[in-house]
């Protein structure tokens, strides 16, 4: 063994024995060896030592992503994902930057079939919560997770379902009128969870009865949902909070933008899913991992992921 060897196998020790920070900081080191280590890490994967078996693994995906594993790692990767979603109870999924749609009913494949949608594979809520950060912060992986149906509600999540996009506000406002129109509620949802904004997009029957973006007055329609009008008298705000954007309402309307927050409403409306369902939550189905319209991957990218 040369000297890179012994020290890629030392840093991947490290790896495995430490945690936090540290360990994060430990793979943001091996990554950056870039792919002249690939050789050396796939012949750990097939050959050992064994303890080094899942940290050679992690590294390979964090440098080049699924592109860089074998069909034997692929294949057992999809079989623990098989095993995990039998007794997984679903957690948040919190990116940042969270985007979702939530549809009433159990009817998945109809959805991305509506939305056209292609599925890619089965995946954890833990898989898909690695998936969805990744892409929140730049990845363009082009896949987003359909959940299987929490208590009544299936969710579409990804950065493809912003209802504030400059450029696709209208087309997501259609598609969730479209799916209204099948399954009777879909609202859409944008959330900041660094208090970089909310929105909310409330379709019923076909039509949208509400829309708010608190960046945007411009974007509203319809009359306030009864989750924000009740923040509002509590604040005594009186009208809509749109109109009182620019005014010399600022800070009651700042007050109002911090209680009520698209989380907050999605939880009245339907489903939260950046602090997750509760405990006893009932899920029929399993989540998929789906490529959005025009996605021509249907690969996971490089990144930090767990199953």
């Amino acid at each position: 063994m040369d000297d890179d060897d012994a020290s890629l196998e030392a840093d991947l020790d490290l790896l495995r024995t430490h945690a936090g920070l540290d360990r994060q900081r430990i793979l943001w080191r091996l990554g950056e060896r870039g792919e002249q280590v690939v050789p050396h890490l796939r012949q750990i994967r097939r050959e050992g030592p064994g303890r080094l078996r899942a940290a050679a693994l992690e590294v390979l995906v964090n440098i080049g992503g699924e592109a860089l594993l074998d069909q034997a790692d692929i294949a057992a990767a999809e079989r623990l994902v098989r095993i995990k979603v039998r007794s997984e109870i679903p957690t948040g999924i919190d990116a940042c930057w969270n985007y979702w749609i939530c549809v009433r009913g159990h009817d998945q494949q109809g959805i991305m079939n509506a939305l056209g949608l292609a599925a890619v594979r089965p995946a954890t809520f833990a898989l898909a919560a690695s998936v969805i950060t990744e892409d929140s912060h730049g990845a363009d992986s082009g896949l987003f997770f359909v959940t299987p149906e929490l208590n009544g509600w299936t969710a579409v999540i990804g950065p493809w379902c912003d209802p504030t996009d400059d450029d696709r506000h209208e087309e997501i406002r259609a598609l969730v009128e479209q799916l209204s129109s099948r399954c009777g509620e879909a609202p859409a949802y944008y959330f900041g969870s660094q208090n970089d904004g909310s929105a909310w997009l409330i379709a019923q029957s076909g039509r949208t009865i509400r829309r708010y973006n608190e960046l945007s007055a411009a974007m509203a329609i319809g009359q306030p949902l009864p989750i924000e009008r009740q923040h509002l008298d509590e604040l005594g705000i009186s009208g809509n909070p749109e109109d009182h954007h620019d005014s010399d309402d600022d800070m009651l309307l700042a007050d109002f933008h911090l209680d009520c927050t698209a989380d907050i409403v999605a939880a009245a409306m339907s489903i939260d899913i950046v602090a997750g369902v509760s405990a006893d939550v009932v899920v029929r189905g399993t989540g998929l991992l789906a490529r959005v319209p025009g996605a021509s991957t249907t690969s996971i990218p490089p990144g930090s992921y767990r199953i």
